[in-house]
C-alpha cells in the first residue's frame, strides 16, 4: 500500500517535523508516526506501515486535526478492516502532542466507537 499524503492549511507547515509516539489501545500500545513537511503535507504511518491521511488535516489554535486510515490487520476479530483514527491532538508546553483518537476498540470492533489517549512527541532532526 503506497502512503496517501495530503497538503492541509499553511498551518501544519508550523509543526513541520517527523512526530512519533503511539495510541495506547485498550489492548496494547500502536505506534504511530505523523510527519508533515515545510510545505503543510502530511503523511503517517500506524503499528510502523504506511497510513493514509485524509484531506481537512490541519493544525490551528494549539490543535492538530487529522483523520488517518491505517493498515489492516490490527484487529484481532476482523483482520480485514483497517484502523481509522480521528485525530484531535493539543500541542502542550512541554512540547509534546496529546489528546485523542476516535475509533472502533481493537479487541471488540463491533461495539462502537471509542477514544484512545495518544502521544507524539517532535523528533530531533
Amino acid at each position: 500500500m503506497q502512503p496517501t499524503s495530503v497538503k492541509g492549511s499553511n498551518s501544519l507547515a508550523s509543526i513541520a517535523g517527523t512526530w512519533s509516539g503511539s495510541v495506547q489501545t485498550d489492548i496494547r500500545e500502536v505506534p504511530l508516526s505523523f510527519t508533515v513537511d515545510k510545505s503543510g503535507t502530511a503523511r503517517a504511518s500506524v503499528a510502523s506501515q504506511s497510513a493514509s491521511v485524509h484531506d481537512g488535516a490541519e493544525y490551528r489554535d494549539g490543535q492538530l486535526r487529522a483523520k488517518i486510515s491505517g493498515p489492516p490487520g490490527l484487529y484481532e476479530r476482523d483482520t480485514k478492516k483497517a484502523l481509522d483514527l480521528d485525530l484531535q491532538l493539543f500541542l502542550r508546553p512541554s512540547g509534546v502532542l496529546n489528546g485523542g483518537a476516535t475509533t472502533v476498540p481493537l479487541s471488540h470492533p463491533e461495539w462502537g466507537t471509542v477514544t484512545y489517549f495518544v502521544q507524539i512527541t517532535k523528533q530531533k532532526e
